[in-house]
């Protein structure tokens, strides 16, 4: 999601999209062997990338991926290599403008199904909530590392496709 050209948090990646922007603005000379994968959206198609986060998830409610409906829903990625955790941030009393409000009815819920007010917390995110890398200091979320198998969870994670 953070083409380099935004201060965030989050670890983007510098696709060959972004190195071209860079290229046509004149202001750059790059190296096209530099560019980073892209996995944000890939082969999702056009209307992954012309529509709202809103629109997608509605569209895809049962997987809404890469974005999330569902609080503190854990996945693997594909590698297993990384813990993900949907970002929906249970919050009924902050006020998000119009356009950055999703809660809609029967959008966003809990494990047990019971509907969520709340929102992404990321204002670059358009505050639109999806899977970001579970980490702490000092642990290691890697799926593969037997004490994150959570062998007594009752709502097993599921891999993402």
């Amino acid at each position: 999601m953070n083409p380099g050209l935004v201060r965030t948090r989050e670890k983007g990646a510098l696709s060959r999209l972004t190195l071209a922007l860079f290229e046509d603005s004149g202001w750059y000379k790059v190296n096209y062997d530099k560019a980073e994968d892209m996995m944000w959206g890939r082969n999702l198609g056009c209307g992954f990338a012309k529509q709202s986060c809103l629109t997608w998830m509605k569209k895809n409610l049962e997987n809404p991926y890469p974005f999330c409906n569902t609080y503190a829903d854990v996945r693997c990625s594909t590698k297993r290599l990384a813990k993900f955790r949907c970002d929906l941030v249970e919050n009924s009393t902050i006020s998000l403008p119009d356009e950055y409000n999703y809660n809609v009815e029967t959008l966003y819920h809990d494990k047990n199904g019971r509907q969520v007010v709340g929102y992404g917390p990321l204002e670059t995110a358009d505050y639109c909530p999806f899977y970001r890398i579970e980490w702490e200091k000092g642990y290691n979320t890697k799926c593969t590392h037997s004490p994150n198998m959570y062998y007594r969870n009752f709502s097993p994670e599921k891999a993402i496709a």
